[in-house]
């Protein structure tokens, strides 16, 4: 048995244990986000879910580097030294990016978008780069060229172009987003 199917099982043999509750899914981010709310009022969780996951799309066209007119692609066709100012959701991702590349020693580091091109082909196949490719592409890469203004919400590069992509901090930051928007809609007991 997968794990898939154990989780399957799991949740149907739950729902004659719990009653109300509800299970929701959506794609976005370029994964299936899942919801389970336990609540009396079938509706009521449905329309819940159903805002949480509008949130959701809100925050991948903000959040996401492929969304055309999203604060990271605007990031990320910014000239050196031109502020720019940003939204609440995208500024705060870059703080928690900022705080995780510190606490982690450099390890994670959402500006590490040129390192990727450089180990992979167009069609994502890998490719052996030189060392001065790479030594080209770690001059774009890491969060000191990212100066954040907090009380503008901005930010400025000190270097361009950059490539930043939040898929390793967006997806948590959404699920929090959710959560606590679930808990305005006094949804207390409620997994995401």
């Amino acid at each position: 048995m997968t794990n898939s199917e154990e989780q399957r099982n799991f949740i149907g043999n739950a729902r004659e244990v719990v009653p109300g509750m509800k299970r929701f899914s959506y794609e976005a981010m370029a994964t299936t986000f899942e919801i389970i709310i336990v609540h009396e009022n079938e509706k009521y969780a449905s329309q819940a879910a159903t805002e949480a996951f509008n949130e959701l799309d809100r925050l991948e066209s903000e959040l996401s580097r492929f969304a055309e007119n999203s604060d990271i692609t605007r990031i990320n066709h910014l000239s050196a030294n031109q502020p720019l100012v940003l939204g609440l959701d995208s500024f705060e991702c870059l703080v928690l990016s900022r705080i995780m590349y510190e606490q982690t020693n450099k390890a994670f580091d959402v500006t590490i978008g040129p390192l990727f091109e450089c180990w992979l082909n167009k069609d994502g196949s890998l490719k052996n780069p030189s060392q001065k490719e790479i030594e080209q592409a770690k001059e774009h890469v890491g969060m000191e060229i990212l100066q954040l203004y907090e009380k503008e919400h901005g930010i400025m590069l000190s270097d361009a172009p950059v490539q930043i992509d939040l898929g390793g901090i967006g997806k948590g930051y959404a699920v929090d987003k959710l959560a606590e928007l679930l808990w305005e809609w006094s949804i207390n007991v409620a997994l995401v």
